[in-house]
């Protein structure tokens, strides 16, 4: 009995430190095409947030629920890690990592805000249209799913205006097909018409 109970405290170990790898491999990953580092910087960054994300995880397992006091001795962690990842990465290349995290911080954001409009949107549709909770579902997924190819178009199209233009075209074709055979032309019709108004 108290060898299958070691051989769980080991298994269990062994994978909760292949997730904190995992973790810090994806870090390191994105670090390092954001600084541009070479194979011997990444290597050493690697093993720098490795031993970040066990003393995080140490922190977590100390604090348990108290999520106040965890964020403030994880403070202590992140200055200590910071300090050692400039010292041998160089400020230039913090600066780079720097203005990536803003990016991705900002490109969240925006998507959030636009997760919003189209929660919005489809409760607008609810109300003008008369539908149920699953047809708002549906019409929700119907907003997503243009949204992720119109942003996915911008990138193929970057110097092509009006290609660009075109494809998105042939997206609200699609997108007006299916929102059609979603809801019915006499309730489209109530969409057309409100969009009129509004107008």
């Amino acid at each position: 009995m108290k060898r299958l109970i070691l051989l769980a405290i080991v298994m269990i170990s062994t994978v909760t430190f292949g997730q904190v790898d995992k973790a810090a491999e994806n870090v390191t990953n994105r670090m390092a095409s954001a600084m541009e580092l070479n194979d011997e910087e990444k290597s050493e960054v690697l093993k720098l947030v490795t031993e970040r994300n066990i003393q995080r995880k140490s922190l977590k397992e100390k604090f348990g629920d108290d999520e106040a006091g965890f964020k403030i001795a994880v403070k202590e962690i992140e200055v200590g890690f910071n300090k050692k990842l400039r010292e041998y990465v160089g400020n230039k290349k913090m600066k780079l990592w720097a203005e990536f995290n803003s990016a991705s911080k900002e490109k969240e954001l925006q998507n959030n805000n636009q997760d919003i409009l189209l929660i919005n949107l489809s409760n607008k549709m609810q109300e003008v249209m008369g539908l149920n909770n699953d047809e708002k579902e549906k019409a929700f997924e119907l907003l997503s799913k243009r949204k992720q190819q119109k942003m996915a178009l911008k990138k193929v199209y970057e110097d092509d205006e009006n290609g660009l233009k075109e494809a998105i075209k042939n997206i609200e074709i699609k997108f007006n097909q299916d929102l059609t055979e979603l809801v019915g032309k006499e309730r489209r019709k109530k969409w057309n018409d409100y969009n009129k108004d509004k107008n």
